[in-house]
């Protein structure tokens, strides 16, 4: 009995450790589902983006209440944690939430600049851990082999643009030592870390190292040491470089024709999802014209088809039955991804040195590759964009697409 109770509370286990949720769209909001369509999360969001970075039931939601406003909710395994905020970007990073509002949105300032930035750090069930703002915060911690382990070290840069150095207890969020405070420049060495870690830092133009050692996931000790002043420090350590910041948009929906000399056409449309718009705005398209190479590659047009050929080895890397041809992101290693249309159905293609492989999904939009291995092996999310270069809706790489009216 005891082992077919084992066996069942196995099966149950990895059926839900195995199974993905999607983005699902149902009328003109989006919501949760998982792969049958069952809603978890209701459809009653404008936009819901997966973090590309992330894990499987990890998403922003959006919520417009005018052209240039919204409201964010942040998703973190199927569950709300932070619901209708004010904030425009968020991550999990060493077992908190960063939350990063921008002053400015509309405003670009330079990547190694953080003045228009106010990040807030969180729990992962959604308790605020500090009660003011910050430009920006780094938790220095190696995930895989934890300096400390009730407690982690963060740096903190805050909104005069001031450092400091504390030690977090992790279960009752209390600062329980700070190193420094009210620094200007910093600088550090990870070269030992876990074992120890250096920082250099700056107050009054007086240099100090700070020396930490670590072991058995405590503090064993720490020495300060004088160093030259600051007087020739450039600010290209890490932190000062260190950006979350969106780069600027571009209107970049529309590409110019392409060049043909009779039936060998020398460039390729490539079409990807645009990673500078703005906060807020639905996801749309990048599209642009690459140059291809005639003595390695052309677009071969053959009786009124497409086929893109390989002029070293004289085969074709995709036949000639396509009314077009175009170049995207990659989506594996070491491949190529294509997105071929005939007719009125776009195909996806991965071709590699080794690989040749046509996803199964036949679309009737404009499918683009969003990552790869989504929750489990061999699942694949798509986006589908309308004819104005639009998010619409996602699917899979079998061609189920995770919309209904």
């Amino acid at each position: 009995m005891k082992k077919v109770l084992a066996a069942t509370f196995l099966f149950t286990y990895i059926l839900s450790y195995c199974q993905v949720t999607v983005p699902f769209r149902v009328g003109n909001k989006f919501g949760i589902s998982d792969e049958s369509g069952k809603m978890i999360i209701p459809a009653e969001y404008d936009i819901i983006d997966i973090m590309i970075y992330g894990s499987n039931g990890e998403y922003v939601a959006v919520r417009k209440t005018s052209e240039n406003e919204a409201k964010t909710t942040y998703i973190v395994n199927n569950k709300i944690v932070l619901k209708d905020t004010d904030y425009h970007y968020f991550s999990k990073d060493k077992g908190f939430i960063t939350a990063l509002k921008l002053k400015n949105p509309d405003k670009i300032y330079p990547r190694d600049s953080y003045v228009n930035n106010l990040t807030d750090i969180y729990t992962l069930d959604g308790k605020k851990v500090f009660p003011s703002s910050f430009r920006f915060v780094n938790f220095l911690e190696n995930e895989k082999k934890p300096a400390l382990k009730d407690e982690i070290l963060i740096l903190t840069n805050d909104l005069n643009g001031l450092y400091s150095l504390i030690v977090l207890n992790k279960k009752t969020l209390k600062i329980s030592k700070t190193f420094f405070e009210g620094v200007r420049k910093v600088d550090s060495d990870y070269k030992n870390f876990p074992n120890a870690l250096s920082l250099k830092y700056y107050k009054d133009s007086v240099g100090k190292m700070l020396t930490i050692n670590f072991s058995d996931g405590k503090i064993t000790s720490e020495t300060v040491a004088d160093i030259p002043s600051s007087s020739n420090y450039t600010s290209n350590s890490y932190y000062s470089t260190y950006s979350e910041a969106a780069g600027d948009y571009h209107d970049e929906t529309k590409a110019p024709p392409i060049n043909s000399s009779e039936n060998i056409i020398t460039e390729i449309k490539e079409i990807t999802e645009s990673r500078s718009r703005k906060p807020f705005e639905i996801p749309h398209l990048k599209i642009r014209n690459l140059e291809l190479s005639p003595e390695y590659s052309t677009i071969v047009k053959e009786k009124g088809k497409l086929g893109y050929f390989n002029n070293n080895t004289k085969e074709w890397i995709l036949p000639p039955k396509y009314d077009e041809i175009i170049s995207t992101e990659s989506s594996c290693a070491m491949c190529g991804t294509y997105i071929v249309r005939t007719g009125n159905i776009y195909n996806i293609w991965e071709i590699g040195n080794n690989k040749k492989e046509i996803l199964k999904g036949n679309f009737e939009m404009l499918p683009i590759f969003k990552k790869r291995n989504y929750g489990r092996e061999g699942f694949h999310l798509i986006q589908l964009f309308d004819k104005d270069g639009k998010l619409f809706s996602y699917a899979n790489q079998d061609g189920s697409v995770y919309y209904k009216q």
